[in-house]
């Protein structure tokens, strides 16, 4: 089987898979905050599997998709296993996540490997909005734990468009 062919169906259904839970997460604050941490970290670590198959698949960006792929496995374990440390942090750690995720987004756009045409414009152009979402989160230190779940829910949506998109529309078969 084709690495790339499991790595493009792996895209387009983890990015279901984050559409879901960030719309459960931007809907139902309240009820999804517990809930949004585990998912929030089982979609960081399935993220991470998705960002290491990504790295053996680039030729350029093998050192991007390494370090998102870290990066997300760390999230992930941290909100799995410390859920606590997800409340008492959670702006903090959302904020840095988003940030390297969409600068991972941005950069990826820009390689011909994965994306092309409208698609790359699509992706900075999201990936510059999860920028923005990520300083925010960062300048807001009073901002309260519900809306923080309510902006990182906002960006999974986003980080699964982009996801979909780009597993569709990836330039290999």
């Amino acid at each position: 089987m084709n690495l790339f062919k499991t790595a493009k169906w792996t895209t387009i259904i983890v990015g279901i898979l984050l559409a879901l839970i960030g719309g459960y997460g931007f809907f139902q604050p309240v009820s999804a905050s517990v809930t949004v941490i585990l998912l929030l970290g089982i979609a960081a670590i399935i993220r991470s599997v998705t960002d290491f198959v990504n790295a053996f698949n680039s030729q350029f960006l093998r050192g991007t998709h390494v370090f998102a792929g870290l990066l997300n496995l760390i999230v992930g374990i941290i909100l799995i296993f410390e859920p606590g440390v997800g409340h008492l942090y959670f702006g903090l750690l959302i904020s840095f996540w988003v940030l390297f995720g969409s600068i991972q987004y941005i950069a990826v756009s820009f390689s011909n490997e994965f994306v092309s045409g409208w698609v790359r414009w699509l992706s900075v152009l999201l990936g510059v909005l999860g920028v923005f979402a990520s300083v925010y989160l960062l300048l807001a230190p009073g901002l309260t734990f519900l809306v923080a779940i309510q902006i990182a829910s906002f960006y999974l949506i986003i980080l699964a468009v982009i996801m979909i998109i780009t597993g569709i529309s990836s330039t290999e078969n």
